[in-house]
């Protein structure tokens, strides 16, 4: 099964801060401090720890998130 994940926004940078809401969930799967989908909000410390950040992004690999111009130009 795979999974494609697609956050646009006006610009890159608000869909790279939108997206945060999808790293932190995967983050409390990964921790195991699982909670409801939460707010755009920085990342926080734990998602710096290695073995965090490598999960994380392993699991989001069909991850996009741009802005709505550059995906539909690139896709």
């Amino acid at each position: 099964m795979a999974c494609v994940n697609v956050i646009a926004a006006e610009t890159d940078s608000d869909a790279e801060f939108l997206a945060t809401s999808l790293y932190r969930m995967f983050m409390g799967i990964i921790t195991n401090e699982r909670g409801p989908l939460c707010p755009p909000a920085p990342l926080p410390a734990a998602y710096r720890v290695p073995e965090v950040y490598s999960a994380v992004n392993s699991m989001l690999t069909c991850t996009f998130e741009r802005a709505a111009d550059t995906l539909r130009s690139n896709f």
